[in-house]
């Protein structure tokens, strides 16, 4: 089995191990460990980030956990401002490279959501929201960092055309604020010489273990 997470890693594919669980009591420990997260566009090593995914018969699950020794001091900013000011995860669904839809999960500190149809390149549908009932955010923090914890239902990603064939293309990503200012963390290192995560080449692939 690590052999092949090996593999799965070099072409940046990650394994979704299967699970009779389900929220809150999902075994993460079962899950592959996806820690190779970068700063794309800087010279030096960024905070940890760690992703885990699960899946059961009706559910895809997602645990992020960040690293972040001052998200306490940030907790107050946090209720004030806009997500697009806030410290936070995403993941991003695509259904092929023409990114005509794309959908976006972008998920701070507090379990706040901002989810939104995306159409190439950065036209952004912000009124679109998942579809009600399908998605199930809890997060919390404490003085390591902070950790988010989601459930998505195989019938929203059927009905969006994002899960083919036990496949989920997905991006990765990370926005994590220095001194105010918002620096880019990623799973995979886009075609870009800026800060880009609306490109094709920005995303992995998720795979679904279905024994």
């Amino acid at each position: 089995m690590l052999v092949g997470y090996t593999m799965y890693m070099l072409s940046k594919d990650y394994p979704v191990v299967r699970t009779d669980s389900s929220l809150p009591y999902l075994p993460w420990n079962q899950a592959y460990l996806l820690s190779d997260f970068m700063y794309p566009w800087r010279e030096n090593n960024p905070p940890k980030t760690e992703f885990r995914a699960l899946r059961d018969e009706h559910k895809f699950y997602f645990l992020y956990k960040a690293e972040d020794p001052s998200i306490k001091d940030k907790i107050e900013k946090l209720k004030r401002n806009h997500i697009r000011d806030c410290d936070r995860v995403e993941i991003f669904f695509k259904r092929d490279d023409d990114l005509n839809p794309y959908y976006c999960l972008e998920i701070d500190p507090l379990g706040r959501v901002m989810d939104f149809e995306g159409r190439f390149y950065r036209n952004s549908n912000h009124d679109w929201n998942w579809p009600a009932g399908h998605l199930e955010i809890n997060a919390s923090s404490d003085d390591l960092g902070y950790t988010v914890e989601g459930s998505i239902t195989f019938q929203s990603l059927r009905d969006l055309s994002l899960l083919q064939n036990d496949t989920l293309q997905a991006g990765l990503y990370r926005c994590h604020y220095v001194n105010n200012n918002p620096t880019w963390i990623a799973w995979v290192k886009p075609d870009s010489e800026k800060p880009d995560f609306h490109i094709p080449s920005s995303f992995g692939t998720l795979t679904l273990i279905t024994d």
